[in-house]
Formats: structure tokens, C-alpha cells, sequence
């Protein structure tokens, strides 16, 4: 009687034992893949500090300069971009994406089409040449600068613009990196103060299209700009043409108020000093209001010209120094030596005309500079008849012989026919 009693509470005993052992086994085992989780988390935290940390340090080990050439013939190249992936971007895949993101922070707005609507039917040549834009600067907005870069980039047809050349004299705080958003940006740095005449020739000096577009870094270009400026090169190698421009407000930042600019042409004053004159009564009553309009002056530095043409008249004095008397000088000349120089209103590009006297520093004072200037202007392209009606003093102009040779080449006019036929 007591034995299959005492049997049967041996196999209860002996099967609550093995349900505890089997408990154990399994909560047992439950820990050790819990750990066997948190040592693989563990190494993976680790392993991306690692990473981070040396991402850090090869940050630091790369020198800014690196981003930074003298002359920057292929601003996106694998070498840049593999700089900016480290230093920068962090994971940026190709240098697609790099455009995409300094395309990204400023965005052009929509400016009013000052064109005639005429302007808009205008049919010009399958042919036409590409242009090289050159755009100096010093002093110069990084941010207006970009906007100027954009406008151009959106409202050009690409294949008409064959590169945008920046000048930088010694703008201060500029980085290459922060205007380099497209590939067919180039950047050239003055190792000293050159001034905006000669940071214009050493552009044009690397420009490598049949035309030459000079422009300013405070512009907003508007809708089909190029072409009319194109066609006008096209059609006579020797004709400069000049876009009407547009006022845009300056008020220091982006976004000005732009207002179209009346069709005004361009002259001088006793001291060679540019003035806006206004056009013949033959100008105003022109057939259609897409036709050229002769000027006897450009008002700044905003024009296009055939490289060849650029070169064969001896390209801008670069006896002058800094800034002005540059625009009635290359003026004289193009019309004395054979050329053209014309207003074209249906290239319109809308430009910031700045509220103060002189828009750049100068180092040797700008009275003592411009005066200079303009005796060079005098002494090579006025005739010696007119220089007592006119205050300048030419013999302060310096050596003028290159220039005298120049005007001996070319069989240049006189002045006095200029002021016969050009400037009555």
C-alpha cells in the first residue's frame, strides 16, 4: 500500500524538479542573448564615436586654402568635392548635390520685364557666338554677388554662356567655396589691390569665347538678355553693345525695388565726366522700339565685345588706375578707331546704383586718381586744340606711348570728328 504511494510522490517530486531546471535553462538562456545584444550595441556606439572622432580630426587637419587656387579652372573636381564631403557636407554623394545645395540658399525672384513687348518677337541667329562673362569685385556683398551669379545662371541659355570669370581684388572674407555653384565658374585672386580696371583686363586676359560680357557684381540680369547683345556682336564684330539698365533701389540688401529705366543715352561734361543726355529727336521717333540707339558714351562697365575687337583697340588703359574715367576713355576710343558703340533696348539687366560718392576705396585718394585718369583720356584721344576748354591737365597722365601707338595702328579719327559726326 505504501509503495506506489511513495512511487508516485518520488515522480511528483522528480517532475517539479525537472520544470524547475527546464525555468532555469530558459531564463538562463534569455540572459545570455540579452547580453549577447547589449555587448553588439555597445561595439556599435563605439565604433561611431570612433568614426566621429576621426572625422573631426582629418576636419581639422584640412586647411581652408585647399578649397582655394589662383586660378580655379575646374572649381568641381572630384578633389574639391571629396574636400567638401569631409570638411563640410558630411555625406554629399556628387558634386550635383553641392550645386543643388548653394543653389538652394538664395532664390531669384520674379523682377517685371521692362522689354518692350515687341522685344519679345524678336527672331535672332541659330548661330549666334557663346559668351564669357568677367565680373570684378572688391567690396562687394557675398550675398548680392550670389544673386547676380543666379540670375545669370537661370535667364542665360547654356549653351550661349560659355563661363562667368570672378575677380577677386582682395574682397575681404571671401571664400570660393560660397560662389563656386555652378562648373562653369571660375575664380581668379589678385595677389594685391588692382582696382576695377585692371581686375577687368586680368578677367578678360583667360576668357576663352569669341565674346566678352562685362558686368558688375550688383546685377540682377532679366528675361533673354544675351541674345539682343549677341546678335549685335554677330551682325558687326566692331559694334559695342550696351543693355539698358534698370534701377534697382539700393538699400543695402537683396530685394531692392527694381524700376525700368528710361531710354537715355550717354555723354560727357567739360571735365570728361559722364552725364546721361537725352536722345535726338531721329532716336525717339525710330521705327520700332527694339531698334539700336547710337550713344556717344557708356555710362559704366556694363557691355559686351568680340575678343577680337577687345584686343585689336588695346583692351582697357592699363595705365589707369582703380576706378574712373575708364568708360569715356574705351568709348572715345571705339568710336575714334573704327567701331560702334549702341544701346540695345531689349537687353535689359537691372543694376544697383549705389547712394554714395565712390563705390571703392583709393589708395593714393580718389580726386588725385581720377584727375590722373582722365589727363591720360585727354592727352591720347582729345586733340591738343580742345585741352585748354577742357580742366584736366594732360601732362599728368604719365607714359602714354602705348597708347599713342595704338592710335597710330588703327588710323585713328580725331576728336573733332567725333564731336562732328558722334557727339554734335
Amino acid at each position: 500500500l505504501h509503495y506506489p504511494l511513495r512511487r508516485q510522490r518520488q515522480m511528483c517530486i522528480r517532475d517539479r524538479y525537472q520544470r524547475r531546471v527546464r525555468g532555469k535553462s530558459f531564463f538562463a538562456s534569455s540572459i545570455q542573448i540579452m547580453n549577447s545584444r547589449f555587448v553588439v550595441l555597445i561595439i556599435i556606439a563605439q565604433s561611431l564615436v570612433i568614426f566621429l572622432l576621426f572625422s573631426t580630426y582629418r576636419s581639422k587637419q584640412t586647411p581652408k586654402e585647399t578649397l582655394v587656387t589662383r586660378v580655379q579652372l575646374n572649381p568641381l573636381d572630384e578633389e574639391v568635392v571629396e574636400e567638401l564631403k569631409l570638411r563640410d557636407l558630411g555625406f554629399v554623394k556628387n558634386s550635383e548635390n553641392l550645386i543643388r545645395l548653394y543653389q538652394s540658399k538664395f532664390k531669384t525672384r520674379d523682377i517685371p520685364d521692362t522689354r518692350d513687348p515687341q522685344c519679345k518677337k524678336q527672331v535672332f541667329n541659330s548661330n549666334l557666338p557663346k559668351a564669357s562673362i568677367v565680373i570684378p569685385f572688391h567690396s562687394e556683398s557675398k550675398d548680392l554677388l550670389v544673386v547676380t551669379l543666379k540670375t545669370i545662371l537661370e535667364r542665360t541659355p547654356p549653351h550661349l554662356l560659355q563661363e562667368i570669370i570672378l575677380v577677386d581684388d582682395l574682397n575681404p572674407e571671401f571664400v570660393d567655396s560660397e560662389v563656386l555653384i555652378d562648373p562653369k565658374i571660375r575664380v581668379i585672386h589678385n595677389e594685391k589691390r588692382e582696382g576695377l580696371i585692371r581686375a577687368k583686363i586680368f578677367g578678360a586676359d583667360i576668357v576663352t569665347a569669341p565674346v566678352i560680357v562685362f558686368l558688375e557684381a550688383h546685377c540682377e540680369v532679366n528675361q533673354q538678355w544675351l541674345e539682343p547683345l549677341l546678335q549685335v556682336v554677330s551682325d558687326d564684330y566692331k559694334a559695342v553693345p550696351i543693355p539698358i539698365l534698370d534701377i534697382i533701389d539700393d538699400t543695402g540688401k537683396i530685394g531692392g525695388e527694381y524700376q525700368e529705366a528710361p531710354l537715355n543715352r550717354g555723354g560727357f561734361d567739360a571735365n570728361m565726366g559722364f552725364i546721361w543726355i537725352p536722345q535726338t529727336a531721329e532716336q525717339a521717333a525710330r521705327k520700332t522700339p527694339s531698334e539700336l540707339i547710337k550713344s556717344p558714351t557708356m555710362s559704366g562697365g556694363l557691355f559686351a565685345i568680340s575678343t577680337k575687337w577687345w584686343k585689336m583697340i588695346g583692351k582697357y588703359d592699363p595705365g589707369m588706375k582703380i576706378w574712373g574715367g575708364e568708360n569715356v576713355e574705351i568709348s572715345l576710343r571705339v568710336w575714334q578707331c573704327g567701331g560702334s558703340l549702341v544701346e540695345v533696348p531689349c537687353s535689359r539687366v537691372g543694376h544697383i546704383f549705389r547712394k554714395r560718392g565712390f563705390p571703392y576705396s583709393f589708395p593714393d585718394g580718389h580726386a588725385q586718381t581720377i584727375n590722373r585718369n582722365i589727363a591720360r583720356l585727354v592727352a591720347v584721344w582729345v586733340d591738343p586744340k580742345f585741352h585748354p576748354a577742357i580742366r584736366r591737365n594732360p601732362e599728368e597722365g604719365g607714359d602714354i606711348s602705348e597708347r599713342l601707338e595704338i592710335k597710330e595702328r588703327l588710323q585713328c579719327k580725331s576728336f573733332e570728328w567725333f564731336l562732328d559726326n558722334v557727339y554734335p
